[in-house]
């Protein structure tokens, strides 16, 4: 509403996408939503053209957008895209039409590792962006949202891990699968992922074991690429 340019950051978990997700479910404006893990092999605007099926520039079309109805440009996932072509591209475009009547950007990243903090400098205030935090939930919150799912005592490791929308998915899902569970061994989120494995291998039943390896290789691969 201020016309400024929004940077929201947050750790993983915190529900930046949940933010976006209503951002863009939200707005009698035209939305384009750009989730940049989906881009990693966009190199150049041609690529930008070909991805979106259109004959001329993506800022044009963005900006004739504009000025038709308003356009709210949400670009989700930024971190993942860091080091790849596509990233500077995604900045690019912002920049190109930012000054564009009706038009509203938000540009969705983490901001916890080295390279993306370094990166994110290209979005200072100088710049135009205002940057905003997704935050954990409050401990009371958590407690009570714990106490909904049938925790009425939990620990306070379970209270801090709770306070990162992921975690208490899982926990959920995980009491939701085996209410007999004792939550209070769950000591730190490796135990957590490691019993929300376990969901998984009964929920999906022979499918389990699939699943589980495909995520692994994907993993793998994750951690071998630039």
């Amino acid at each position: 509403q201020l016309g400024k340019l929004v940077l929201l950051v947050g750790d993983a978990g915190s529900g930046k996408s949940g933010i976006a997700f209503q951002l863009a479910k939200n707005t009698s404006k035209s939305v384009i939503f750009l989730d940049a893990r989906r881009l990693g092999e966009t190199k150049s605007n041609t690529d930008f053209r070909n991805h979106f099926d259109l004959n001329g520039d993506l800022g044009e079309g963005i900006m004739r957008l504009a000025s038709a109805k308003g356009c709210r440009i949400i670009i989700d996932q930024l971190d993942n895209s860091i080091g790849l072509p596509v990233s500077d591209l995604l900045i690019d475009l912002v920049f190109d039409v930012k000054y564009q009547d009706g038009v509203e950007v938000i540009i969705i990243s983490r901001k916890r590792e080295a390279h993306e903090k370094q990166f994110l400098k290209k979005l200072s205030p100088d710049k135009g962006f205002v940057e905003l935090n997704s935050n954990p939930l409050s401990e009371e919150l958590v407690k009570s949202l714990l106490h909904e799912i049938g925790i009425s005592s939990p620990s306070q490791i379970i209270i801090e891990m709770g306070k990162n929308l992921l975690n208490l998915e899982i926990i959920s899902r995980i009491v939701q699968e085996n209410p007999t569970i004792d939550i209070s061994k769950l000591n730190s989120e490796v135990d957590l992922w490691g019993e929300y494995i376990s969901v998984i291998k009964i929920r999906e039943g022979n499918h389990g074991d699939a699943i589980l390896s495909e995520a692994i290789k994907l993993a793998t691969l994750g951690i071998q690429a630039e």
